[in-house]
């Protein structure tokens, strides 16, 4: 849907195919994404396909079957955090807690991320 003189709104995959991917030799359309002055591009919002090329193979190494496999002890430490946090939550609760699962996936999910990244997880459990 075109929103405006240079603005489109999309919402499909194939969309953005027709519309960004080109043959060699024409011009690719720039990529326009809302930021804040001074910002940098991140991975996922970098109009330039050549350089959001290198960042997707450099992260495309570190989540490999074999690369998971390797950080499977990781994994399963910060769940069992998890599962112990919800267990001792029942148990304190005369068995009769509410537990909000979404927001302990979120706090293993980020504790995971801050293990991986720095070696020690953000205590977020």
């Amino acid at each position: 849907m075109r929103v405006g003189p240079n603005e489109l709104s999309y919402v499909t995959e194939d969309a953005w195919n027709d519309i960004y991917k080109t043959r060699k030799g024409e011009e690719q359309l720039k990529k326009i994404f809302p930021r804040t002055p001074n910002a940098q591009h991140g991975l996922m919002d970098n109009p330039f396909d050549d350089e959001q090329a290198v960042c997707r193979r450099i992260l495309a190494s570190t989540i490999t079957d074999k690369a998971l496999r390797e950080k499977e002890s990781l994994f399963q430490k910060n769940i069992s955090v998890l599962v112990t946090q919800l267990q001792r939550r029942v148990r304190d609760g005369g068995g009769k807690a509410v537990l909000d699962l979404a927001n302990g996936y979120e706090c293993v999910a980020f504790d995971i991320i801050g293990d991986l990244l720095s070696g020690e997880t953000f205590g977020c459990l």
